[in-house]
């Protein structure tokens, strides 16, 4: 597969198509969590804990 000449619609398609073929249902899930947007703010969090 040649990334380049990819779309990147084409390339999230075919991203999404691999997951379920490898890794099962409930590993896609799992995989697709990894991905998740966290919440709050690490750097101010950071800064309080570690004074």
């Amino acid at each position: 597969m040649n990334t380049t000449i990819m779309t990147t619609k084409e390339i999230r398609e075919q991203g999404l198509q691999a997951p379920p073929q490898k890794l099962g249902t409930a590993g896609m899930i799992k995989f697709f969590q990894q991905f998740e947007i966290g919440s709050g703010d690490y750097t101010k969090e950071r800064k309080k804990i570690l004074k």
